[in-house]
């Protein structure tokens, strides 16, 4: 199992929110799934939501506090943390990278 890149998890989240019965504007759709990824669990989470940036939004907060548990920290190095949470996510979601 893989990760999807970011056509193939745009095209993914839309097919299933379509399947869901929900529509949602594009720029909404896309902002989501850039938040979460190609993670197929966290794209079927967030296109079945009835809120997909509060479902990302959530997703986010819920790894993060796993992540925070796993390795106990001062709140000053959560924010160092969090910096690099998002750089791997960049990392991780850039084409060229891969």
């Amino acid at each position: 199992m893989y990760d999807l890149d970011a056509t193939e998890s745009l095209y993914a989240a839309a097919q299933i929110r379509h399947n869901s019965g929900r529509n949602t504007q594009p720029e909404v759709l896309k902002e989501a799934v850039s938040l979460v990824g190609g993670r197929l669990s966290y794209l079927n989470k967030i296109s079945k939501s009835k809120d997909m940036l509060g479902m990302a939004d959530h997703l986010l907060e819920v790894e993060k506090a796993w992540l925070l548990s796993q390795i106990g920290m001062s709140s000053s190095t959560q924010r160092m943390v969090l910096k690099l949470m998002v750089c791997f996510h960049l990392f991780r979601s850039h084409p060229r990278l891969r």
